[in-house]
């Protein structure tokens, strides 16, 4: 199991648990997004390097989601409409990869229904850019992890 994999890896090095993780397909990789207790276990997480899980070399980084640039209300334009990401099936079959709404319309009405849920925490009501865990996630990327079942 990819948390198992990651979890030891963690340990191995000393590094702290994370509260969250999810795991994603894009692309072809897997990644997986992690949420830690403070911004200073994340930045412990950062700061190594090396960093190897099940063996193979992992990288580690921190996630910065673009924030939208407001514009003067003459030259606003239309919003955006993004592609969600790819997502494994079978994850989410399992109840994993997406948040507990799939990426289906919001409350709000405000997300068009194609839209993926967030990353870091799964809720379907925002994206990364608007997580208020921003500030404590990270994402790994390696061999490990996309193997990994």
């Amino acid at each position: 199991e990819r948390r198992l994999v990651l979890l030891k890896a963690l340990e191995d090095a000393s590094l702290p648990k994370p509260e969250s993780m999810r795991w994603y397909r894009k692309a072809g990789n897997g990644v997986m997004y992690a949420c830690f207790a403070t911004p200073e276990d994340m930045k412990r997480v950062l700061s190594v390097s090396n960093f190897r899980v099940d063996g193979a070399q992992s990288k580690v980084y921190r996630i910065s989601a673009p924030h939208k640039r407001k514009e003067p209300e003459a030259k606003a334009k239309a919003p955006e409409v993004r592609k969600a990401p790819k997502v494994d099936e079978g994850e989410q079959a399992k109840g994993k990869g997406k948040g507990k709404a799939g990426g289906k319309q919001s409350k709000g009405g405000d997300r068009p229904a194609h839209q993926a849920a967030c990353f870091i925490c799964g809720s379907a009501e925002h994206l990364v850019s608007e997580c208020s865990d921003q500030p404590r996630a990270v994402v790994f990327v390696g061999p490990a992890l996309d193997a990994a079942e």
